[in-house]
Formats: structure tokens, sequence, C-alpha cells
């Protein structure tokens, strides 16, 4: 017997794209496979802000060329890259059309099936971000611990079709990013 009055919560879970979601969020509209996507980095960084910052920078598609300027380049995402936006009620979808030509070294990795797309940058409001690009998917879920501090659960899947370069410059340009973002995050008052 259990000596305690916990109890776990039930919710139930919905599947979209390969993704699970505790609401309906339907990403059908996304022309990616998410089937070949394995966890293979799982971590909580502590960021001292208020969670609705953090997701307010991730939807200011502006921020782009003041916060990361040359960071997305080579994968073809330039300081004037054109995002169509999709809004639904759960959050919107910023699709990033590949306008602007990839880095040789970027290219080379490539598998010439998604790679119209350059970026998928997925808002389930409020507390998750999705950020994609041609072999990688970053999630990051928002937790608040209070007013000022914001516990972010980091998830980074690696599509297995691609090769470890391909993961590196991936990798790479994201916790660049991340870093950037962090420290602008955390300069909002």
């Amino acid at each position: 017997s259990v000596c305690n009055d916990f109890q776990l919560v039930m919710k139930d879970t919905h599947t979209s794209n390969n993704l699970i979601f505790s609401e309906q969020v339907n990403l059908s509209s996304l022309p990616l496979d998410f089937s070949h996507m394995r966890l293979v980095e799982e971590r909580t960084d502590i960021i001292n802000a208020n969670y609705k910052n953090i997701i307010d920078v991730f939807l200011d598609v502006d921020h782009i060329s003041v916060v990361h300027p040359d960071v997305y380049t080579k994968v073809g995402v330039a300081e004037k890259t054109e995002v169509e936006w999709e809004y639904y009620d759960w959050g919107n979808i910023q699709l990033v059309q590949k306008n602007n030509p990839y880095d040789q070294s970027f290219e080379k990795t490539l598998l010439g099936s998604e790679e119209d797309l350059s970026a998928v940058w997925v808002t389930v409001y409020p507390y998750t971000t999705i950020d994609w690009q041609p072999g990688c998917l970053t999630i990051v879920v928002c937790v608040p611990v209070n007013d000022s501090s914001t516990n972010a659960v980091i998830y980074k899947y690696r599509d297995t079709r691609y090769s470890d370069s391909n993961w590196k410059i991936n990798s790479d340009i994201w916790e660049t990013a991340w870093q950037q973002d962090t420290e602008q995050v955390e300069c909002i008052v």
C-alpha cells in the first residue's frame, strides 16, 4: 500500500505529426516528417526571466537580424528572410521558405527531400516552442518557477537520416541562438 495522498493526474494525449501533446494541436499542415527524429539530449536551463518574455522573444521574428546576425545564414535564413505565418487557437506556425542559398558546408549534408524550407518555428502558446531545421528538431517547454524565473526544459532531436556534420552545424546554430535569446530575455524588464 502507498502511505501518502499523492495521486497521479490523468490527462488525455493527442498526437500530431509524430509529436505528443496534452492538448489538441494540429501540425498536419507541416510538410515535414518527424518520424525519423530521435531524442539525443534533454536538459533543463534556468532562465532568470518570466516565461512570457521567452515566448515573446521567440515570436518576434524581427529580433533575428538584431540578436542573431549571421547565426542562421548556414541554413539559408538571412536578415530579410520572409516568414509565412499560420495562426491557430493553440498557437502558430512560422514557415521560413528557402529564399537564400544554404552554406556549402551545410548543403553537403542535405537529403534533398525537405530542404525547400530553411526553418519552421512553432509556438504552442503559452509554454512551448518547437524549432525545426533540416536534420534537427528542438523543443523548449517553459515551466514557470515564479514571476522572474523559468525552467526551460530542452529536448533536442536528431533526424537519423542525416550525417554527424549536419547535426553539429544544426546544434551549434541552435545553441548560439539560444544563448543570445537567453541574454536578451534576461535583459527585459
